[in-house]
């Protein structure tokens, strides 16, 4: 798979981490049922061009992969998560156009009487919206991620919806 991903304004992201996860299943042609597809990843050039080597699959079997693309700490994008599937040696592009963003800030403190700052905790902003009943029959999408500074203070950037 290869291809170019581009921010909110069409213009090259460049330094943009790209990790392929298989989804749950097997490689097609594997003689032992639990061989499953190999995770892969890259980073984006100066020109947002990417080229990630993956399993291939088959017509009747593809290989099915979540895509998370991170953009680099201090970038106005946010990241982006998608699936695709691969099904043959043919190659596959895939042009992605980030989202604009928009900025969430905060502050992580402990609990006791006089709360003092947390520095060096992991913030994690997940998008719950497809779930309408609970148990909630899809996972969670993990929207943006960051990790406090000495003050306990935070920034992350998420989609900004229409």
């Amino acid at each position: 798979m290869s291809g170019q991903v581009n921010d909110g304004c069409g213009r090259p992201a460049a330094n943009v981490a790209i990790r392929a996860t298989p989804i749950a299943g097997t490689v097609a042609g594997c003689s032992s049922a639990a061989t499953s597809a190999a995770p892969a990843s890259t980073t984006t050039d100066s020109h947002g061009n990417y080229s990630l080597p993956l399993d291939p699959g088959t017509s009747n079997q593809p290989v099915r992969y979540q895509l998370d693309f991170d953009p680099p700490a201090g970038s106005t994008a946010p990241r982006l998560t998608q699936s695709a599937s691969v099904s043959g040696t043919d190659p596959i592009t895939n042009d992605v156009t980030l989202q604009a963003g928009a900025l969430i800030t905060g502050t992580v403190t402990d609990s006791d009487q006089t709360p003092a700052p947390v520095p060096s905790a992991t913030v994690r902003l997940f998008d719950t919206s497809p779930c309408s009943a609970l148990p909630c029959p899809t996972e969670p999408v993990l929207r943006g991620q960051g990790i406090t500074d000495t003050n306990g203070n935070f920034q992350i950037v998420v989609p900004l919806y229409p």
